[in-house]
């Protein structure tokens, strides 16, 4: 009777199991969209139908042109969250939920994008900035050289040159957002979404200010409204 009593209760909670993909819907990048009531909401339903029914209710509201068959607003969210997924993922987290995943997501893609290493005197933390070589390999190349060329090789082993942007060392990335790119409401010729990358402190690391955040909040009502910025309709 035991084995009969463990046997109906794995078929008991394999009809009552929700699919990841239902389950974790509000846990993805649609996160950024969903108001506190809506991520509740959801999270109260039990069974797959309902949730299923849920998120088609969700997009269908925010169909920009309901007489065509496709719906513009989730395929141009669904565009960009593959789109971040397949760039900008950060060991185990998804591309589309990390910071410029999101920025992403919300923003589309920036006018311009520049990235460039932190070097002395920007960041107290690491005074070598993102040298290309060590100090160990400083020494080793200058052991058993005269003094002339001591001095030549000390220069262009530590000269501003050898500074690279790679991803193991401490660089800025900027996002340049010109004024045909941003949210209506958005007064600004020009918006830029700065991530820093440094050793000690994270990857790809949003810096939040008050500009970018009121964007952002913008872009955000935007989306949530089936609406993009105009680089989407372009």
């Amino acid at each position: 009777m035991r084995l009969v009593s463990k046997a109906n209760s794995r078929c008991s909670a394999y009809v009552s199991h929700i699919p990841p993909s239902q389950n974790t819907w509000a846990d993805g990048p649609v996160r950024f969209l969903l108001t506190a009531d809506q991520r509740l909401d959801y999270t109260r339903l039990s069974d797959p139908a309902s949730r299923s029914e849920f998120i088609t209710e969700f997009w269908k509201v925010r169909d920009p042109k309901s007489e065509t068959p496709e719906n513009e607003a989730r395929i141009e969210f669904e565009r960009r969250v593959a789109f971040a997924d397949s760039r900008f993922s950060q060991d185990e987290t998804r591309g589309s939920l990390t910071d410029r995943g999101m920025v992403f997501v919300l923003m589309g893609p920036p006018t311009w994008v520049g990235r460039k290493p932190i070097s002395t005197g920007e960041d107290v933390n690491d005074p070598k900035g993102m040298s290309q070589y060590s100090d160990l390999d400083v020494r080793n190349a200058l052991r058993g050289t005269s003094s002339a060329s001591s001095a030549r090789v000390y220069d262009k082993m530590t000269s501003s040159g050898t500074r690279l942007p790679s991803s193991d060392g401490n660089y800025r990335e900027v996002w340049h957002f010109r004024r045909e790119l941003l949210p209506a409401g958005i007064s600004f010729h020009q918006v830029d979404f700065e991530f820093i990358t440094r050793q000690g402190y994270g990857t790809n690391v949003w810096q939040r200010e008050a500009r970018t955040l009121t964007t952002l909040e913008k872009a955000r009502s935007a989306v949530r409204a089936g609406t993009f910025t105009r680089a989407a309709s372009r």
